[in-house]
């Protein structure tokens, strides 16, 4: 397999479950992330520089991952339909809460 890049040498691509693969690219550099997006179809150049990436749809999170801590600051300003609530007791680190 043909590796460029830096990579963090106890983590191979085997690591991460592929197999048979014929090259890699680690931590690539803003102008190779580009060349390589851009050659391969995956992303084209927009207005200003960006780099965009048509990822489709249902790429996102599931809305039932998303979850705003209700306190007075969003109490009564954000829209709750569809939103999912949470306590900042529940928003503190697992250790914290259980301390």
């Amino acid at each position: 397999m043909q590796e460029s890049g830096v990579r963090n040498g106890a983590y191979g691509a085997d690591k991460f479950g592929f197999k048979d693969l014929k090259e890699i690219h680690w931590n690539l550099t803003e102008p190779s992330l580009y060349e390589h997006a851009i050659s391969a179809g995956e992303a084209k150049l927009v207005d200003g520089g960006a780099l965009c990436a048509e990822t489709g749809h249902h790429t996102g999170r599931s809305p039932k991952d998303k979850h705003t801590v209700v306190d007075d600051l969003t109490r009564d300003v954000l829209w709750w339909d569809g939103n999912r609530k949470m306590s900042p007791c529940d928003c503190r680190p697992t250790t914290e809460r259980h301390a």
